[in-house]
């Protein structure tokens, strides 16, 4: 998106974009890391099931205690996520505004650039609340 808005004079769409993208690898990248080492020893993430695994989250209890910290970042990583889809999604719309184009290309081609705004839907659907 940013190689479509560089000759793009408004710097407020590619500081938009910017924005998101730098709030996204950031916040991706560190719940990467918490996500990797939340529990010791890390395979007990997907292994705390098994009868005789022994091992402990950052919520000190297993992943199915009362109040689960891994479930939170889960969905603050969902939220960021979402809203980051629905940014870059609409996009689109503002930067195709003023083109010359036929009312229908225009529209196809807003209609195939802002899909980032239904996968943001998909994600508020299939959220656990």
């Amino acid at each position: 998106m940013l190689r479509i808005l560089l000759p793009h004079r408004d710097r407020r769409l590619r500081l938009c974009v910017w924005i998101a993208t730098v709030i996204m690898v950031v916040y991706s990248t560190a719940f990467f890391f918490v996500t990797l080492f939340g529990c010791q020893p890390v395979d007990y993430y997907w292994k705390y099931m098994y009868p005789g695994v022994k091992g402990k989250c950052i919520n000190g209890e297993h992943l199915t205690g009362r109040y689960d910290i891994m479930a939170a970042l889960f969905t603050a990583h969902s939220l960021v996520c979402v809203l980051s889809d629905w940014i870059l999604g609409a996009v689109p719309f503002f930067m195709l505004k003023n083109v010359q184009m036929s009312v229908r290309k225009k529209t196809l081609v807003v209609i195939l650039l802002s899909l980032g705004i239904l996968a943001g839907v998909t994600a508020v659907v299939r959220a656990p609340l």
